[in-house]
């Protein structure tokens, strides 16, 4: 089975609920198709929890998985940057 898997952080909780949205609208996503979040601690709680309520009252199931192991602290990132640690899961 196929899953789906999103990296996000607090500043892409609103665009991943209107993707979510768009998919769920245009029946784009096979039911029971499980959905995995790739996440560290820029994601609050209350982001998870809101994420978790989005894909669930849409009938399905998410797991979501803390990479800060999997990420090297160092990443070439500055304040004024694009880029966040979240970036560099969507290339991992």
């Amino acid at each position: 089975m196929r899953g789906l898997v999103f990296s996000i952080d607090d500043a892409y909780v609103l665009p991943f609920k209107v993707l979510w949205y768009s998919l769920m609208k245009t029946d784009s996503v096979a039911s029971k198709t499980p959905v995995f979040i790739l996440h560290d601690k820029t994601l609050s709680k209350k982001s998870i929890e809101e994420i978790t309520e989005v894909i669930t009252q849409s009938g399905f199931q998410s797991s979501f998985l803390y990479t800060n192991s999997l990420i090297p602290d160092n990443l070439p990132i500055s304040e004024k940057d694009h880029l966040s640690k979240a970036t560099f899961y969507r290339l991992y």
